[in-house]
């Protein structure tokens, strides 16, 4: 199990070997950008620099938040047309994380296609999303496991995401920030498995366009992109008061 100490010299790391990569990518497709902003300088490592403890209070003060299901479903099964209320995207947001939950190409472009409001092809996603995920598991695997990057994902490979709590400020009527505490379950389908604490960002607005108006993921801004985090462990535990515990209801399997 790494350490504060390694997992924060491993993030450093990362972000100095992926600041070209990053760079570059910008030039070549901006939907791809917008899901990358807040994965590309980290590898997924754990960070409090932007945490729920310095930011204002949640919006609600409800023991639980039970996020909305969606009016429709986009491909068959994504749920869009949420409310246009700040529970409304802080929902959208939980939908749009959960949808990552999986290593196939197709399926992920679909999810950052309906999520992002635009369009990405599956080769897209195997040249640049999927290499990238390699490339952060290969830095925030436990000491002592190993891994293949050029194999990933391999049959049998997993990535499973799972909301646990959620945090949110409306900035003005068409713009609402939400931080979603997840537990990741991992696994590269040849031995390697392991589960770690992830805080994911959504900066969401309301596109009225959009499936005759819907909420959609502007840009990720997952904490742990910030420049100059401190990795802060008490951040990724629902103990902090920050966190509004996630309740999934009936009709989702999420849990």
């Amino acid at each position: 199990m790494s350490t504060p100490a390694q997992i924060a010299a491993r993030a450093a790391r990362t972000r100095r070997r992926l600041l070209l990569a990053a760079a570059a990518f910008l030039v070549v497709l901006a939907l791809v950008v917008g899901w990358l902003l807040g994965r590309a300088g980290t590898a997924q490592t754990p960070t409090a620099s932007s945490s729920p403890q310095a930011s204002p209070a949640p919006s609600a003060t409800a023991d639980t938040f039970v996020p909305l299901a969606g009016e429709n479903l986009a491909l068959g099964q994504y749920q869009v047309n949420y409310p246009r209320t700040p529970e409304g995207a802080v929902s959208a947001a939980i939908a749009a994380v959960q949808a990552l939950s999986t290593n196939d190409a197709q399926a992920l472009a679909e999810a950052i296609g309906v999520y992002h409001g635009g369009e990405i092809t599956t080769e897209e996603v195997k040249q640049y999303i999927l290499p990238l995920r390699a490339h952060e598991i290969d830095w925030n695997r436990p000491d002592g496991t190993t891994f293949d990057e050029e194999s990933f994902p391999a049959a049998g490979s997993y990535f499973y995401i799972t909301p646990i709590g959620v945090w949110w400020e409306e900035t003005d009527s068409s713009t609402v920030r939400v931080q979603i505490l997840a537990t990741e379950e991992i696994s590269d389908g040849k031995g390697l498995v392991f589960k770690r604490r992830y805080i994911h960002g959504r900066l969401m607005r309301w596109n009225p366009t959009l499936r005759s108006g819907d909420w959609v993921v502007e840009e990720n801004q997952d904490p742990s992109s910030e420049d100059f985090y401190v990795y802060e462990e008490e951040n990724y535990t629902l103990d902090n008061p920050a966190w509004t515990p996630i309740s999934f209801p009936e009709w989702d399997d999420s849990e």
